[in-house]
């Protein structure tokens, strides 16, 4: 298990190559453009190994923060693995 202040990766806003959000779910995935630098912030309820707490701050940091080109929104991130 992991220590909740330790620091897992870092990533750059610049590098991010995309993000796709559910907002009104709290749920993002940030694709680092390799696995060991992605992210999934698990929305409410979702079934996830881990929580990440206040994701709704998160999420909304991270699109803040992502160029607008980079983000694909969705209602579901279930509804953007369909397509």
């Amino acid at each position: 298990m992991g220590s909740p202040n330790k620091q897992r990766f870092r990533l750059a806003w610049q590098d991010v190559v995309k993000v796709i959000a559910a907002p009104d779910k709290h749920t993002c995935f940030v694709d680092g453009g390799d696995p060991a630098k992605s992210l999934l912030v698990p929305g409410d309820g979702a079934p996830a190994p881990y929580d990440i707490e206040d994701k709704q701050a998160l999420v909304a940091w991270i699109l803040a923060h992502v160029a607008a080109e980079k983000i694909e929104k969705v209602a579901s991130l279930a509804d953007a693995a369909t397509k």
